[in-house]
């Protein structure tokens, strides 16, 4: 009698080739033969998933019977029921998986891309007790794992943790894979440490994001130095590329120690946005310790050195070099984005000065005179600037950019409003269109923010409010405290947290949040700040924090 290798193998080279009737001639052969082999019937199924996914689930779960190792049979048939959307009874699959021992990452990442699906439309009971269960099963059977996939396995099981909101599973698993990091192990080759290192670092940046998006911020802003060495997908090199004038041999990094008689040292993040987001902090800093001395690039460098006149010496980095400084000037040095995890790990320590920004009335009285002239109108009527793309990478300039149309649709249904364009770049072209419209909308050709910020800071101010998706208009116009209105997609990055609830900024209390209800539906953003408009633009009010309020 032949094997049933035999019929699995000659099935296999048939469906290579193209020959799918004559494969499952093979098969039905092979099980008159050999009555329900796993491997034939593992194979069929490979067929059928995609034509026949109910049969290939027959065919899946009688190979299961007799072999329950069968790893890629579990993953197909997850995959099969999720495409069903039987997604309770994909979990019950997937629990039955980890109990037959399958220790596999690829079935495991399955299983926690499953629990991501279910989190939202499962009970209470499902998502706490399965959902538990399974994430149990799921650490028993890394422990049969390779040690670089057990630990690449634990940090996907906290990530996972951490998204759903479970943060002590969190930190638990992801401890377990920190002490598996066997750096001063003999038993491991140089490449295999370094894969492991980098495995550790990657996850632990994805981790402090998704630890500061749930409020997690004593845990969080500690892993979020991870950031300047994990690499990165745009130009930069890293997520948090930091440019140092001193290492750290020369002078040390503050790692939360007094500040009482100390010089600091405190150096920009990579990003404009992100540089002035954390300088809202710095006042808390600056009333410690002896002295600070800020580092900026050049574009930031003239409005916080009229911010903190008196209160801290702030240099463009050329500026820093030709100073010639010694080091032992300094006590420590530090990045503006690890100031948090010493200082503010709790959310009502944020925004400790607003407005922290400074600006010439007289000039801002001035331009806003100008515009009001240039389309006749009133001094009451509101002048509301208007960003509508944003930047980053190109997958993410796209997904927080608003469409035009829609934008459009945003203009044209506010009342008594004088709209000025705050969008960086040529947008010259696009205003003349919306003015051809009859769209009350203003672009002054002689502010570019790229390359005279401070003038661009002068025309925010000009606004009786803001309205744009997050990018760098928001922190200029949260720094003034001006009443703003960030367009938010979904899913939106940690600083603005997670879910419906958050309706403001906790880095900006005047900035409110209109967000998008799935992932690239805009339309009730635009309804709730057509809403916002035309009630005047208030002051945001609603919750920036998901945790209960403090009495």
């Amino acid at each position: 009698m032949a094997k049933p290798s035999v019929f699995q193998n000659l099935g296999a080279l048939l469906r290579e080739q193209g020959k799918i009737p004559e494969a499952l001639s093979i098969y039905k052969l092979g099980l008159d033969v050999c009555p329900k082999d796993p491997g034939i019937l593992a194979n069929r199924a490979n067929i059928y998933k995609d034509s026949k996914p109910a049969t290939a689930l027959f065919d899946i779960f009688d190979a299961l019977k007799a072999n329950p190792s069968l790893v890629n049979s579990w993953v197909t048939a997850i995959a099969i029921l999720v495409d069903f959307d039987c997604k309770d009874y994909a979990l019950h699959v997937a629990k039955q998986s980890l109990l037959a021992g399958c220790a596999d990452t690829r079935l495991i990442i399955q299983i926690l891309d499953l629990l991501g699906r279910c989190a939202d439309r499962t009970s209470p009971i499902l998502k706490t007790k399965l959902h538990l269960q399974i994430l149990q099963s799921l650490q028993n059977v890394t422990a049969t794992l390779p040690v670089t996939q057990r630990i690449d396995t634990l940090l996907a099981i906290a990530f996972h943790c951490a998204d759903q909101g479970f943060s002590e599973q969190s930190t638990s698993f992801y401890h377990q894979a920190l002490r598996l990091l066997p750096l001063q192990s003999d038993q491991l080759q140089l490449a295999e440490r370094k894969k492991i290192q980098s495995l550790i670092t990657s996850h632990s940046w994805n981790m402090a994001c998704m630890l500061l998006k749930e409020e997690e911020f004593a845990q969080g802003w500690k892993l979020y130095d991870y950031g300047l060495r994990t690499p990165s997908k745009s130009p930069q090199q890293w997520q948090r590329a930091l440019r140092k004038p001193f290492s750290i041999k020369q002078v040390p990094i503050w790692r939360g120690e007094p500040l009482e008689g100390k010089h600091l040292l405190v150096l920009e993040e990579q990003g404009i946005g992100d540089s002035m987001m954390f300088l809202t902090l710095l006042p808390t800093i600056l009333s410690e310790a002896e002295s600070v001395d800020l580092i900026v690039g050049e574009r930031l460098e003239p409005i916080y050195r009229r911010v903190f006149t008196g209160q801290a010496r702030v240099w463009t980095h050329h500026e820093f070099e030709d100073q010639t400084f010694n080091p032992a000037t300094f006590a420590f040095q530090t990045a503006l984005g690890s100031i948090p995890q010493y200082r503010f790990t709790t959310i009502d320590c944020y925004a400790p000065k607003v407005p922290l920004l400074t600006i010439s009335p007289s000039h801002v009285s001035r331009l806003r005179q100008n515009y009001l002239d240039q389309v006749g109108a009133a001094a009451s009527t509101k002048l509301i600037g208007v960003s509508w793309s944003g930047g980053g990478t190109k997958s993410r300039v796209k997904a927080k950019s608003m469409p035009v149309a829609l934008f459009q649709e945003l203009l044209k249904g506010a009342n008594n409003t004088i709209f000025v364009s705050l969008q960086y770049g040529d947008v010259a072209q696009r205003v003349e269109a919306w003015k051809s419209q009859g769209i009350p909308i203003i672009h002054d050709p002689d502010i570019d923010a790229l390359l005279d910020m401070d003038s661009w800071l002068q025309q925010v101010a000009a606004c009786d409010a803001i309205v744009s998706v997050a990018n760098t208009t928001i922190h200029g116009a949260g720094s003034l405290n001006i009443p703003t209105m960030c367009l938010l997609c979904e899913p939106s990055d940690w600083r603005w947290l997670r879910g419906s609830a958050i309706q403001r900024s906790y880095w900006y209390p005047s900035v409110g949040i209109a967000r998008q209800s799935v992932s690239g539906d805009w339309q009730p953003a635009v309804d709730s700040t057509l809403q916002w408009i035309n009630d005047d633009c208030p002051m945001p009010c609603g919750p920036y924090s998901n945790q209960p309020a403090i009495e």
